[in-house]
């Protein structure tokens, strides 16, 4: 009773949490996941129309000799002057292409490029929407990206609630929920998985079940077949297909299934068996949605986009780039990606994982959860390494490792045991988990995509200077103003942009640092860029300017 009452509240602290900046992170890779509950309920389907989402595809308007690529949010717009529809009819409107997180199905029709789980994960929040609000809330963006992030909060505090129960199976409740709070508030899954409905927050949800489920079976007494009674098969099962649903969500976490399976299978085939039994039937439901979806079981959305993707940032068709000399000290201590600058609890936890490599370190209980887990967040580390954007494109810190916490952060069980046992070993903990949730709570607060991402500079004139002088500092450039100096040019630092990508080494030019020293601006931007957001979603109904969306840049891109 303790443990699921610890759990529970656990999860509603996390909740608070996640919810209490009021708003949601625009991202183009959220608007498949988004939608798809809409499209189910509205619809029946799983599928969208350029005539019902047209904001999700691109539009060229022909006028005479000229083309021109125009926005569209409903057909019920005028468009210079002619409603829409009637463009639609005569042909002088057409439906260019889709935006990339919508995919041309073989058959016809469009899907979304992301996998399934995420959106159907959140159709029990726009389900209940449904009920209270009725049709008005398919017409309402506003209520439906607020929806999208609150669906993506609980699941990612359900998922806290999850490691919470792993832990307390090897710890006291109280240190179970220590270890769940840091998890949930120490670690990107606050300022990334849980505002808005990317696939990282579903992904982590099942992941965490699953270790929940994994931690609960009894393994340390299954170790040989012969001895393989005491197992709780149950868990085992559900463990497989906890996993085999995270697959649904994110296709890499198939990777965390064949580590676990190979790793039952060597310490005792039949819980192996057991395990890839439960893996099975999503791993079947996901083969024939592909097939129909995408045209083949093997084939994935998310993998047709991401290789254009690619070719389109680095000119080549290929998702790998393998540059381990800049992703692997890039994604762990640079001053904007690094998973140990934006969450050092994790190198906590990490000692917790090489521990129970150390015979007599733990538990054998634990030691053996510990093990395959480890072993799958290291594969999964391998894979973002190798990626063409190991970077992440837009993002608050270390986007591509998120969604291993739940892996990672059980090690923190046997580490905080063993921190507890010295003082400065204690003190050192404390700090670092601080420093971390301190992270954490800023960029959920302040991080805006805009930003630091693809921060302006500046190039000033001054009157008595031989050449302009580059400026990036908003101060700094309106100082030079008041010494008369001038604009020449303005531009971007785009992060995605390969002379740009050195800023991620960059103390005084760091993400960290930017957004520690402008919090308020961050939030106001980050509140600017919702309305924006919102409005090229929703319908305008009468004929207005068409301007171009933000460039793809600003939408951060999920691309693994």
């Amino acid at each position: 009773m303790h443990r699921l009452a610890a759990a529970l509240t656990t999860a509603l602290v996390l909740l608070c949490a996640y919810v209490a900046n009021g708003d949601f992170l625009p991202s183009s890779d959220a608007v498949g996941n988004t939608y798809l509950p809409i499209s189910v309920l509205r619809d029946g389907d799983m599928l969208f129309h350029p005539d019902d989402e047209p904001a999700m595809f691109k539009w060229r308007l022909r006028e005479g000799d000229q083309v021109r690529p125009i926005e569209l949010r409903s057909l019920s717009e005028v468009v210079e002057g002619v409603p829409a529809a009637k463009r639609l009819g005569d042909g002088s409107l057409t439906m260019h292409e889709p935006f990339y997180y919508v995919v041309e199905r073989p058959g016809g029709g469009y899907a979304n490029t992301f996998g399934p789980g995420a959106g159907l994960s959140a159709l029990p929040v726009f389900g209940a929407a449904w009920v209270v609000l009725g049709d008005e809330l398919f017409t309402r963006h506003d209520w439906i990206w607020h929806l999208s992030k609150l669906a993506a909060a609980l699941l990612v505090a359900l998922s806290g609630a999850a490691v919470c129960v792993a832990a307390s199976r090897f710890v006291s409740w109280r240190v179970a929920v220590m270890v769940a709070l840091l998890y949930g508030l120490g670690t990107g899954v606050w300022s990334t998985s849980s505002q808005v409905l990317w696939q990282h927050g579903p992904n982590t949800l099942f992941l965490a079940l699953g270790v929940a489920l994994l931690a609960w079976a009894r393994l340390e007494r299954g170790t040989t077949d012969g001895d393989a009674a005491p197992v709780a098969w149950g868990c085992v099962v559900g463990a497989g297909a906890a996993l085999g649903g995270a697959v649904a969500c994110r296709p890499t976490s198939l990777l965390v299934v064949a580590v676990v399976a190979a790793w039952l299978t060597w310490r005792a085939r039949r819980v192996g068996l057991a395990f890839m039994a439960g893996a099975l039937p999503p791993g079947i439901a996901l083969a024939a949605h592909n097939a129909v979806m995408y045209g083949s079981p093997l084939h994935f959305g998310q993998t047709m986009a991401s290789v254009a993707m690619a070719e389109e940032k680095t000119g080549v068709a290929s998702v790998w780039s393998f540059a381990l000399w800049e992703s692997v000290p890039g994604l762990l201590v640079s001053p904007s990606r690094g998973v140990l600058i934006y969450s050092p609890i994790v190198a906590v936890a990490a000692a917790g994982l090489v521990l129970a490599w150390r015979r007599g370190a733990m538990d054998e209980a634990l030691a053996e959860l510990l093990k395959p887990l480890g072993l799958a967040a290291l594969t999964l580390w391998l894979v973002a390494f190798a990626w063409y954007d190991w970077w992440g494109g837009w993002a608050f810190g270390y986007r591509p490792l998120v969604d291993t916490m739940p892996l990672v952060c059980v090690g923190l069980a046997p580490a905080l045991l063993l921190a507890a046992e010295d003082r400065s070993r204690r003190a050192v903990a404390l700090g670092l988990a601080a420093f971390s949730i301190g992270v954490q709570a800023l960029g959920a607060f302040s991080y805006s995509t805009l930003d630091w991402n693809n921060r302006p500079i500046y190039e000033v004139q001054l009157p008595d200077a031989p050449k302009p002088q580059l400026v990036v500092e908003r101060g700094e450039l309106e100082a030079l103003k008041a010494r008369g100096g001038v604009v020449v040019r303005r531009g971007q630092m785009n992060i995605d942009k390969p002379q740009n990508r050195h800023r991620l080494w960059s103390v005084v030019d760091s993400q960290l640092l930017y957004y520690a020293q402008n919090p308020v601006e961050g939030r106001r931007s980050k509140e600017g860029f919702q309305q924006v957001w919102v409005g090229l979603f929703a319908p305008r109904g009468v004929e207005g300017e068409h301007r171009g969306r933000p460039g793809r840049g600003g939408q951060p891109d999920e691309k693994k």
